[in-house]
């Protein structure tokens, strides 16, 4: 009897490549970075056979042909998402399921994000029929935990453990190596932002900053850029990639995207990629995951609860949007959180995730390629399950840029010390004033001791005499 398969529901591993953008669009659920998510779930699980949800007849065909459900997800938990379709033919099996990579998305995680009730009955059906819960951080565990459901794991995005051992090093890029990096914007989902404008501030500026460099851009979901780069984008798709970066003009912004974007179908060819490159920039979890996997860096521009939450738990680098001012914000401002960043934390972090991550997969019974051993064996080998890293090419324009933001970075500190030095100055201006305000109050309590003298001997010899 021929073994059982792995029925895989949700983010798919790769992408058909004879399809234009838009249908590959539609295939990855909307989202190219979607194929991270299963590409690392299947790259760590061992020999299995996998069938999709539409190449069985029901529920019973299921139960028939499978062994157990595998449900690499990404953000089920949002206002709106309904997965009823999923309760109902997964309640009609007799299958255990998984799911990894399971996350809450809001823009305030000051409040517990709302489930569909269909969703929240797939979610609590899941936690019947499995050990555990694989959740991207702890912000999503707490809105499990107030619905009632405490079986979860946090592991992280399951594409963090697609090359099967962690990084050893990552080390901040240099300000000659900001020619090789790579960019990717939110601009299509800024409605989930903690802050639009703060969002869109940040954005703006890294555009500068991928302009001056003539830096490529993955895009994910962003349809209007792909159109432009296609061309088969018109007066609508300029204007509405022109309305969001503002400070820029149409022109160039069209220029930009019609020259620079790129996306991928095959995970394997865009890790191909971004070893040529020096890392990558900008507010995608995927599209950063995806150098720092590689052993480059990346560094998130943290929007929403998603991807704060990933930061987070892993130590990747990032920047809140809630801690800038959007009318004050600059290119250079980011320049220097790229340049500063420091991600010996990601690299102590990840590696405990592994140990979870191979953990969890052990209680699932799932056969897996995570060696027990492989803390010793990344001592031993450090780059054995990583692919070679090559040293970025920088573009032969990029010179003169770098050179100019060099001289951009050095105002900043310029200006910087400057407002230290007067920081400084008015401190002491304020200490002084202290002083002066403290020497008044000691001569004004001797003067009034001295007048207590005075009047009090005098009031005495007064009351005698009556």
């Amino acid at each position: 009897m021929a073994s059982k398969k792995i029925l895989l529901w949700g983010a798919l591993p790769r992408l058909p490549k004879n399809k234009t953008y838009r249908e590959s669009y539609q295939i990855s659920g909307n989202n190219f970075g979607n194929i991270l998510i299963g590409h690392g779930v299947v790259s760590v699980l061992g020999d299995y056979e996998y069938i999709f949800r539409s190449q069985l007849k029901g529920p019973e065909d299921a139960d028939e042909q499978c062994e157990r459900i595998v449900i690499p997800a990404a953000n089920f938990l949002w206002k709106g998402f309904d997965f009823g379709y999923m309760a109902d033919f997964i309640e009609a099996t007799h299958l255990p399921v998984t799911i990894l990579g399971l996350g809450a998305q809001t823009n305030d995680r000051s409040m517990v994000s709302y489930i569909h009730p269909n969703t929240l009955r797939l979610i609590k059906l899941i936690a019947e029929r499995s050990p555990s819960l694989g959740v991207r951080g702890f912000y999503t565990a707490e809105v499990l935990a107030a619905n009632g459901i405490l079986n979860v794991e946090v592991l992280g995005c399951p594409s963090l453990y697609t090359n099967l051992a962690p990084p050893q090093a990552i080390t901040p890029p240099r300000l000659e190596e900001l020619g090789g990096m790579v960019v990717n914007f939110s601009r299509r989902v800024s409605g989930h932002a903690f802050s639009k404008p703060a969002l869109m501030a940040v954005e703006n500026a890294l555009l500068k900053m991928a302009m001056r460099l003539d830096l490529p851009f993955v895009a994910q979901d962003e349809l209007e850029e792909l159109a432009l780069a296609f061309g088969d984008g018109g007066a609508v798709e300029r204007k509405t990639v022109a309305t969001y970066f503002s400070s820029v003009g149409e022109a160039e912004v069209t220029s930009y995207f019609s020259r620079k974007t790129q996306y991928f179908c095959d995970v394997d060819e865009w890790s191909a990629f971004m070893r040529q490159r020096s890392g990558t920039v900008g507010s995608r979890l995927h599209g950063n995951i995806i150098s720092l996997i590689n052993g480059k860096t990346g560094f998130v521009i943290a929007h929403d609860s998603r991807t704060l939450e990933v930061c987070a738990l892993t130590g990747i680098p990032y920047l809140n949007i809630k801690q800038i001012y959007p009318e004050t914000f600059r290119e250079e401002e980011l320049i220097e959180r790229v340049l500063n960043a420091d991600y010996g934390k990601f690299v102590s972090n990840i590696g405990q995730l592994f140990r979870k991550y191979r953990s969890f997969l052990d209680t699932h019974g799932l056969r897996h390629k995570l060696t027990a051993d492989l803390p010793e064996v990344m001592l031993q080998e450090p780059n054995a399950a990583l692919p070679v890293l090559i040293r970025p090419q920088l573009p032969a324009t990029a010179a003169g840029q770098l050179a100019e933001l060099g001289e951009l970075l050095k105002t900043v500190v310029e200006r910087k010390n400057a407002t230290i030095e007067s920081q400084r100055a008015e401190i002491q201006a304020l200490q002084d004033r202290q002083n002066a305000l403290y020497e008044q109050l000691v001569r004004a309590e001797a003067q009034l001791d001295l007048l207590k003298q005075m009047v009090l001997p005098e009031a005495g010899s007064r009351l005698e005499r009556l």
